[in-house]
Formats: structure tokens, sequence, C-alpha cells
């Protein structure tokens, strides 16, 4: 598969840290990528060949700058000849944690949004709303602010709109970040992407103390403001969380569930695996209670069911249910084939099952969450109910990278 994502990585004598870096991402995380390591101290250069000779893998390049270029210079010379979709500006003291194979998944699945400009992920050196201290912030959100140490962005758009600003005494990310959004593009935030940071270590080993001291933070406040404005400055230093709403309120998805909602007024059934939905149809039934004896964490997930019970052991009587509504639950059971037995049992004659999963033909599904224990596709999932007494009657496929099907008794 070719390359999806460049990963560019300048690197001033920091040999040591380089190498942890790039080993961590080529053994930790999986993606079609390749990785471009910017080199501004030509001395170096015979060291970090061999560095990337030892990783003997083809999809690490490296390119001479010359000189030290500064780290915007560095990443301007690798936007040049860049040539995929999405491009990573990332630093080279950071280090890519074990099962993190789907981390630049994460990050490039929300430009499924053609709004989306650029994505990043928390941290524990970072400023603003990208801090893993944010415990309490949402799973997915949108922000005025992302930090430069690791940021995934449209290729075509930061050429679009100059690369990155030379003449800047630093916030680079403040500037991007301003002429991203200016553009009409939002910022995202993926806080399940975790990505571990030193930080301010070459800055720091040149400038000293200097590096992101009064000084310089007033120098580079000054010349944001100077170039954009103080109430663009200000709008972008609050690193503002805006919680992801798709256009409308409402997704694909849910529309569609919506109208099959909409569509069984009056019949009896639930709604397995409720989580926090209240917004479709059937008797929510959810494994426990939050707050329950033995439910750990549950307590802060925010379920409500009004039936305690799993997929394999549902609490209503034979035969009794016009319907199930399953939405991404079908892809975290390790039984299906029980599951089925189960619904089987609980429906009436010509009872339907409207279920929404995830897509393995658009996402590797197995990656994007751990739970995840089996992988679907429509046809699958209509092999399988098919051959334990179903008769599916359509699917439909989502912009989400999901798929619902719907499907009836025999």
């Amino acid at each position: 598969m070719e390359p999806l994502l460049t990963v560019q990585i300048p690197t001033y004598k920091n040999l040591q840290q380089l190498e942890d870096t790039v080993l961590s991402l080529l053994m930790h995380t999986e993606f079609p990528l390749k990785v471009v390591i910017i080199n501004n101290d030509p001395p170096s250069q015979p060291h970090i060949e061999e560095l990337v000779e030892s990783f003997d893998v083809p999809n690490v390049e490296i390119i001479d700058a010359g000189g030290n270029t500064g780290w915007m210079g560095a990443h301007n010379l690798a936007l040049k000849s860049c040539n995929t979709p999405y491009v990573a500006l990332l630093n080279d003291d950071v280090v890519f944690l074990p099962y993190h194979l789907d981390f630049w998944r994460k990050l490039c699945a929300p430009f499924r949004h053609a709004n989306v400009g650029a994505v990043g992920p928390t941290s524990n050196f970072v400023m603003g709303s990208q801090s893993l201290w944010n415990i309490r912030a949402p799973y997915i959100y949108e922000t005025t602010l992302l930090i430069g140490f690791c940021v995934v962005m449209r290729t075509e758009l930061i050429k679009e709109i100059g690369g990155l600003d030379e003449l800047l005494p630093g916030g680079d990310d403040f500037d991007w970040s301003i002429r991203i959004r200016k553009a009409g593009y939002r910022l995202i935030v993926d806080r399940s992407a975790y990505l571990h940071h030193l930080g301010q270590q070459t800055g720091r080993r040149v400038h000293g103390n200097k590096w992101d001291g009064t000084v310089h933070q007033e120098d580079t406040v000054n010349a944001i403001i100077h170039k954009h404005g103080i109430r663009a400055w200000y709008e972008t230093v609050q690193a503002t969380m805006i919680v992801v709403q798709p256009e409308g309120g409402r997704t694909e998805e849910d529309l569609w569930l919506d109208r099959l909602s909409e569509s069984v007024e009056g019949s009896k059934g639930i709604n397995l695996g409720c989580g926090d939905r209240e917004d479709i149809a059937g008797v929510p039934v959810d494994m426990a209670k939050p707050g329950d004896r033995g439910a750990g964490g549950r307590k802060f997930t925010g379920a409500k069911p009004h039936l305690v019970g799993d997929a394999m052991n549902i609490p209503v009587a034979d035969h009794s249910q016009d319907y199930i509504f399953a939405i991404h639950l079908f892809e975290h059971l390790i039984d299906p084939v029980a599951a089925l037995e189960e619904w089987k049992r609980v429906l009436k004659p010509e009872g339907m099952v409207y279920a929404v999963l995830p897509e393995h033909g658009q996402l590797d599904t197995m990656v994007i969450d751990y739970s995840h224990v089996h992988a679907y596709t429509a046809p699958t999932l209509t092999s399988l109910m098919e051959s334990q007494g179903f008769v599916v009657e359509g699917a439909q496929s989502f912009n989400s990278g999901a798929f619902g099907v719907i499907a009836r008794v025999e």
C-alpha cells in the first residue's frame, strides 16, 4: 500500500533521543506511512545514516538540511517533496508507548470530515487543552490551538497557507492554528491518542534558560499579535475545548436510527447495550447500572439501563419482543452465534434486528478499540446472520466508517 502519511522529524545534535523517537514509532505504531528525518547538523549525518541503516526498514528517509535551518525551516524543506495526503510534524523528543498500534489511525480518522484541517493527541508535556491532566475533557473535541510537538495536517492545506513562518521567534503552532481556522478548517484533539513528550530538549540545550523564558514568550506573543491581531491571539491562547457536533447536530447514522425508531413506535422492543443513548427506541438494557457494586469505572459512564443483562442473557420472556436495537455492540461479543440464538429466543416471529457496526473495509476496526473481538463488513455479517436463521433485508454505509443492517427472524 502506498503511504498515506509522512512523519517529518527535524533533529539537531540529538542522536539518542532521535533513536528513541523513531524506534518507538516503528515498533509501537502501525500505519501506511513513511518517516523523513531532517538533519540540521551536517556533521551528524553519518551517524544518522548509520542509525537509519540499523532499523533495516524501507520507509525511513533522511534529508541533509546543509546547516541549522531551525525547526520551522526543516519542516518547510521536507514539505517541498511531501506527496502523501497527510503530514505529521513531530518532535525528536517523544516516545510512543507499547500497544498504541492505532495511534496514527486515530489521528487520521477525523479527516473523513472535509472541514477538519489538523488533528493532535494528548500528552504529559503540552500546554492548553491537550494536557493529559484535563481528566474530564471530552473524548474528542474541537479546539482553537494545536501544539507542534505532534500534529497531523492535510498536506495540501499546510502548503496552501504557506507552510511554517520562519520569521517568527516561536509560536509556530499559534500561527498555523490561526491560519488553518481562518481558512475555514477545524482543529481536533483525540484524547485516546497519547504521546509521551520529554519537552524543550533541543531548545534548552541550544539556548539555555532563554528558551521559553519570559523574554522569549513576550517576543513570541508580540509577533503573533502583530501578525494576526490581539483578538485572534486571545481566542487561540484560550485553547478552548468545543464538543464536536456534526452539521445539524445529527450524523448519517443518527438520522438512520431516528427513522427506524419512528417506524417501530407502538411496538415492543429493547435497546441492547444502550449505554447512555436515550434517543433510540426500546427498553434500555445494559450490563450494569452506573455505581452498581462491582461495576468499577462504569460509575462514570452515564449508562442508563432499565434492565440489567447482557447480549447472551437478556432478562425478557421468550418471543416477547418485536425488535432489538444493537448499536456498536455486536463487534464486542466473544460468541456472536450464541448471541444470535438468544436474540431469536426473545424475538417474536418476523421480529427485527437493527444493528450498527464499524466497517472493517473502511477502517482496521480491530486496532481502533481493543475491546473489538471480531471484525465485520456488511457481506460478512449478512453471511453470519443468514446462517443462523435471519434474513438480512438491507445494509447501509455511513460516512463515519460504520454500517447499519436491518434483519428479521426467518
